[in-house]
């Protein structure tokens, strides 16, 4: 069997978020809240787990970049349709 145990119940578990993949999207916090459990599918088949809890956070700046400014990009080109043309060009029709 695995037991699992922390030292102390004030013992804090830190995150190296240096290497973090996604640090350009997403914001992590510092600080891991771990619980440790026990999971299975019944009573006689029980195993050690370990729950790890991390606050994650979505960027603003990746909102504003791959929402609102495509967005406004096509609201404005929409409006272009409604600029009268240039003096001067032959008729169409």
């Amino acid at each position: 069997p695995v037991e699992f145990t922390v030292d102390s119940p004030d013992a804090q578990f830190g995150v190296d978020t240096t290497n973090f993949a996604f640090d350009d999207i997403w914001r992590i916090s510092d600080s891991v809240a771990p619980e440790i459990t026990t999971t299975g599918a019944g009573v006689a088949r029980r195993f050690p787990a370990v729950h790890l809890r991390a606050c994650i956070s979505r960027k603003p700046n990746f909102i504003i970049r791959n929402v609102a400014v495509p967005t406004m990009a096509i609201s404005l080109t929409s409006l272009f349709t409604f600029v009268p043309p240039p003096q001067g060009g032959a008729d169409p029709g």
